[in-house]
This record gives structure tokens, sequence and C-alpha cells, in this order.
């Protein structure tokens, strides 16, 4: 009887443990669909290269132990990709679309590192060599600006967790209709603390961030006042659109607070430095 119920019990292990191994082996992952978004000179190697991320980590691995966060992880540690969509399918399958993202910025820090971005200011790559950069790439100067480096990291966005009127900028920007075709070249001048835009046309649109009472206002309602100036990206567009075909052509459009607190947004025939 003792026999018995050692050979009972050994029976039922081994019957556990085949049923463990074929479910391990019926819910693998078999198939990885892959969707790019890219230029078309870009996708065939976008798709090889994620494919390849993909099949060296998650190929034949069990279908229920594969996370949908942890494949998004393994990708984005490739600042290029941005990931759109991660979904599993049952029984084995898991369905991902990518996104190449495309060099759009170059942050000219004065240490003469450029810092090259996509479209959302995510970090792409540093860059010394300035001839290396693409000529359609929009360049924006930070002058006076003091980029901690430890915070610029690849993969990550540029913004204001680096410098209060960098983050200013790229929201602003980014609040243009078509800042893109609008807007040919960038300079942020921290110790001014003002930000110009140089439109292609060849007027400049300066946004000067001087609190309206210098010394008499606490830092709350000085903040106040540069994030109303931010907000007023739309209405100067408009105000652009209304010049005439001269004054698009040359000197400025300023936007600044008065004493009284109002923002002024006006055109000057004369460029000003």
């Amino acid at each position: 009887m003792k026999h018995k119920g050692i050979i009972i019990i050994s029976t039922v292990l081994i019957f556990l443990l085949a049923s463990i191994l074929s479910f391990v082996w019926l819910f693998k992952v078999r198939h990885i669909e892959i969707d790019v978004v890219a230029i078309s000179a870009e996708k065939e190697n976008t798709y090889e290269e994620v494919d390849k991320v993909l099949e060296r980590n998650f190929g034949n691995r069990p279908f229920f132990a594969v996370k949908e966060n942890e494949v998004k992880e393994i990708l984005s540690e490739n600042p290029y990709i941005k990931v759109l969509s991660v979904k599993k399918v049952f029984p084995d399958r898991i369905k991902i679309s990518v996104e190449k993202r495309i060099e759009r910025f170059a942050l000219i820090a004065e240490n003469s590192v450029c810092y090259v971005t996509d479209s959302e200011y995510v970090l792409l790559r540093k860059e010394t060599e300035f001839d290396k950069i693409n000529e359609k790439i929009i360049k924006m100067t930070l002058s006076g600006i003091n980029l901690d480096e430890s915070t610029l990291k690849e993969g990550e966005k540029i913004g204001y967790g680096n410098d209060k009127l960098v983050g200013y900028m790229t929201t602003m920007f980014s609040s243009f209709t078509d800042g893109i075709n609008l807007i040919n070249e960038v300079t942020v001048k921290g110790k001014e603390n003002r930000i110009v835009f140089n439109a292609k046309t060849g007027v400049t649109i300066e946004f000067r961030f001087a609190p309206s009472s210098p010394g008499g206002m606490s830092e709350e309602q000085i903040k106040q006042e540069e994030l109303a100036i931010v907000g007023k990206v739309k209405e100067v567009e408009n105000y652009y659109l209304s010049l005439t075909e001269k004054e698009q052509r040359s000197g400025s459009i300023l936007v600044l607070t008065k004493s009284d607190g109002e923002i002024t947004i006006y055109h000057s025939a004369e460029s000003v430095n």
C-alpha cells in the first residue's frame, strides 16, 4: 500500500508537470506583427530593427509572461522609436505599432553641444560637429542658458524640467498653427529674459518676459504674467498675418507687458536687438 501511494503521487506529479509544460508550449509567442510609420526610405530599416529587438526579447516566450509595458520599455530604449501601441492577442500573437521619430530641432547650447530632438522635443542625440546637422532642421540657439547636462537624457523631452525659458519656447513653438513652415530659427536669451522667433519671411517675433513692476511683484505674480505672454501665441500669429507683405519681410513684432499689466503687441519697422 505504501508503494502504491508513492506511485499514485508520482503519477499525479508527472501528469501535472506534463500539463504545465504542454500549456507553456502551446501558449508561446509565435507571431509578432509590426506596423511601422516612417518615411519610405526608413520604413524597411526601422521594421528590421524593431523586429530583431522583439524576436530577441520576446520570441517563443510564454504568452502570459509577456507584459505590454515591458515591450514598450524595451523598444523605447531606442530614442528614435516612438511606441504607438502594444497589444497581446490570445493565444500567441503580439501586435505592435511604432513610429520613427524625425529629427526636427537642434538646440544649440553655449558649451557648443547641439541637442537634436524630434517635433515633441524628445532628445534623440547629442552632436558636437555642426556639419552633421541636416540643413532643414530648425536651429534654436540657447544664449545665457545654463542647461544641466545631467537632466538631458536621450529619449526624454527637453523643456521646463531643464530650464523655464526653454520650456516657454517649446510650448510657444508648438502653439503656432504651422511653426515648421513659419519659423526659420529661434534664439532664447536667458540674460535678457526674451525669446525671439525669426519668421521665414524676414520679420522677427520677440516675446519679452520683463515684469510689469520690477521689484514690486511676487514670484507667483511674475510667473502668471509670463504664462499670459506664453498664451498669446495665437493672437500674435493672427497679428502677423494681418501685416502687409512689406511688414512681414522686415522689422520686429514685439510682445511685452506694459506697466499697467496689459500685454501689448505691435510692429516696429526697425529690427530690435
